[in-house]
């Protein structure tokens, strides 16, 4: 048997993607290779941060990005110099990604926080 209100109003909204860039500085240990360290620091960072490995809600911080470059092989320091969403570039210790949620009257789906598609503001070996 069925339960529930077959009458019952309901909103059915789509996921809002949120892209968010990044700038940042690497010191690369002398025994590798610089640019295949930066090379493979970018593939983890896309990997980590795509679409595909986020959820709904899920926000990111700069100690995230940290923690993800240290386990590339060569990275001895990370700054995240920017961390942002927008235009302005600038760096923020974290970003919120809204679940659903009612503005002003509206229904919003939920949002999906990923890195742009683009290239990096800079992934560089500078420290």
């Amino acid at each position: 048997m069925l339960a529930g209100d077959p009458f019952a109003r309901f909103v059915l909204r789509s996921f809002r993607q949120t892209y968010f860039r990044l700038g940042v500085k690497l010191q690369v240990n002398s025994l590798y290779l610089e640019d295949e360290v930066l090379a493979l620091a970018e593939t983890v960072l896309r990997d980590a941060l795509s679409f595909d490995a986020r959820d709904f809600g899920q926000p990111v911080f700069a100690s995230e990005i940290i923690a993800l470059l240290h386990t590339v092989d060569g990275v001895d320091a990370v700054i995240v110099e920017r961390l942002y969403t927008g235009a302005t570039p600038t760096r923020h210790d974290g970003i919120a990604a809204p679940m659903a949620e009612v503005v002003d009257g509206d229904a919003l789906g939920a949002s999906i926080l990923s890195l742009h598609p683009g290239a990096l503001d800079f992934l560089e070996a500078s420290l």
